[in-house]
């Protein structure tokens, strides 16, 4: 009875070799990494890792053994591929891992996104080199099952191994037992980490498998974070403001997507993108801030910090404190958002995405005072949308935010195909990189068509309110690359942390425009703004900005956040989620 139990257990080996080599020949380069990395001195830790992988790999093909059928063989194959394939691609075009963060992007990507993303990547020269390999690893696949299981396995008599069937069972059933201690490293994994939406986690084992089980888990339950927010918010304290409602005070926050400001010549750039800006801040109107950063290079944390009153400098989370435009609405200020990115027509239920918190019923009947009703292939139709509603709206103390697509990846959609907004070629593109062709000077001059776009939607908002008392702030919820320095384009989430990454990904554009009535009005808070352009600024601290203009009272405000506020505080600003020290960076090398 015992040998036959032995026997069992090395059975699922025996019968599903093949899966099980593919199983480690896929994650080997984790396994080198994981011994160069530990090394003979910690070799105890080296055991428990490669158990827990074994452990995996047998689950798989006992699995197989248990149901017995070949459909499952096949789906055993199908699920190692398809999570290979999936880190491979995601690797290749954006220099992620599978994490977390990759969930948040998905879930809160719709379709139009998805079929512009598929647009963008699918096919290009990484894509196709990932297509390949796979390929070549699937066809050897099936040559190693077809030659395993028609001239090896039949030939295989475990049973009359005698003591080999003991000695093999005794090492397996001790694999197996340390694997699932190993296991228990999952629940000191989810004991010690906290929702932060980045990819700086401790996994038990760092293979894209233990990544996908625990960013799912992980995924889930940070649906928490949500109700957490929603309850910060609705708990928060009152507030009130000090400006007269009959001051008609309009502050408009715009939000931006993907801008990298090197692409500006606000900010320098060659080709002139941004010509209505330039105008009003030779005009003495804008005021174009020099030093500002993101603390992520996605939207949804980005917003989820930017738009709370938290402060991750001071390591607050997003979700312990009130989003800023509903104090906004408790102190007696209209309230209204359009944004263009906003998914009308999902169904999802991954609740930790940035639009179930925006549009969370609870908060949206208490934060907002009007929403727009449907998103805009352009942005400057959902401009029109709000103008059209503005004409006929009360004149009150009033915070608009706009929240536009600008330069999303599938850079020559944001922006129609005339002759009006069709301002750069490929033959603008004086570059002589190695890496570009004139497919890729095509997509810079996509982009910069874009970036010039998005000037004249800015021009647009602020001309809706250049004869009101308005004060406007813009920036953007992250960069992008556009083949700055690198044969990449787009956003990545790597390990490798570079003056050059951080620039292009990290640094913003952000400036205040001021109209004439608030100048006159507000002679002081011009002058703050003024003193301020060349202060080191992170946007979660955003919302103090906004109290200060606001003048609103709250308990939340802090002036040594306030980046307008003579008490104002520079610190070192620490970037995804607290991964990196911008700053440091930043004195160790020259941007």
């Amino acid at each position: 009875m015992i040998r036959h139990f032995l026997t069992k257990m090395v059975t699922p080996i025996i019968k599903e070799l093949p899966i099980i080599l593919v199983f480690f020949f896929i994650i080997k380069t984790s396994i080198i990494e994981q011994v160069t990395i530990l090394g003979l001195d910690n070799w105890e830790e080296l055991v428990v890792t490669l158990s827990l992988w074994f452990l995996y790999a047998y689950v798989i093909a006992a699995t197989i053994c248990i149901v017995n059928k070949t459909w499952l063989r096949f789906l055993g194959y199908f699920f190692l591929y398809s999570v290979y394939a999936v880190a491979y691609f995601i690797g290749s075009n954006f220099e992620m891992r599978i994490s977390p963060t990759l969930f948040t992007l998905l879930f809160e990507t719709n379709g139009r996104e998805s079929s512009e993303f598929l647009d963008a990547y699918a096919f290009c020269s990484k894509s196709i080199g990932v297509y390949v390999k796979l390929s070549i690893y699937a066809s050897i696949t099936v040559i190693m099952e077809f030659v395993y299981r028609r001239y090896i396995f039949p030939q295989i008599r475990f049973t009359r191994i005698g003591m080999g069937a003991y000695v093999i069972s005794f090492v397996v059933i001790g694999v197996l037992c340390t694997g699932i201690y190993g296991c228990t490293r999952f629940i000191d994994y989810f004991r010690l980490n906290t929702t932060n939406g980045t990819d700086l986690l401790e996994y038990p084992a760092d293979d894209i498998y233990t990544r996908l089980f625990c960013s799912l888990y992980f995924s889930y339950h940070s649906s928490d974070d949500i109700e957490k927010a929603i309850d910060a918010s609705l708990r928060s304290a009152d507030a009130t403001t000090i400006i007269d409602e009959s001051d008609s005070l309009k502050i408009i926050f715009v939000i931006g997507e993907s801008y990298n400001k090197m692409h500006a010549s606000l900010y320098g750039y060659s080709l002139q993108t941004t010509p209505n800006l330039q105008e009003l801040k030779e005009k003495g109107n804008l005021y174009v801030f020099s030093d500002v950063v993101t603390p992520y290079n996605f939207t949804s944390m980005s917003l989820k910090n930017m738009l709370s009153c938290n402060s991750l400098m001071d390591s607050e989370k997003w979700y312990d404190y009130p989003f800023f435009p509903l104090l906004f609405r408790k102190a007696g200020y209209d309230v209204f958002f359009w944004d263009n990115q906003r998914d009308f027509f999902s169904d999802t239920n991954w609740q930790y995405a940035v639009n179930s918190y925006l549009y969370n019923h609870k908060l949206s009947e208490k934060a907002y005072s009007k929403n727009n009703k449907i998103d805009y292939q352009y942005d400057e139709q959902l401009v029109d949308d709000f103008h059209e509603f503005y004409n006929s709206s009360p004149q009150s103390n009033s915070l608009v935010l706009f929240h536009l697509k600008g330069q999303h990846v599938g850079y020559g959609l944001r922006y129609p195909q005339t002759k009006k907004f069709v301002k750069f070629t490929p033959d603008d593109i004086h570059r002589t990189d190695d890496y570009l062709d004139t497919v890729k000077k095509q997509i810079i001059a996509n982009y910069d068509n874009a970036t010039y776009y998005n000037d004249y939607v800015l021009s647009q908002i602020i001309d809706l309110f250049s004869n009101d008392n308005a004060i406007l702030v813009y920036l953007s919820d992250h960069g992008e690359e556009i083949y700055d320095y690198r044969d990449f384009r787009g956003r990545s989430y790597t390990g490798t942390v570079t003056p050059q990454y951080l620039k292009c990904q990290f640094d913003i554009p952000f400036m205040i425009w001021c109209s004439d009535k608030y100048m006159v009005k507000y002679p002081e808070t011009k002058k703050s703004i003024q003193e301020s352009v060349n202060k080191p600024f992170m946007i979660d601290n955003v919302c103090h900005l906004f109290f200060h203009v606001g003048r609103i009272r709250t308990k939340y405000y802090q002036s040594d956040r306030d980046v307008l506020s003579p008490q104002y505080i520079i610190k070192d600003r620490w970037i995804r989620g607290g991964e990196s020290n911008y700053d440091q960076i930043k004195r160790q090398n020259t941007f």
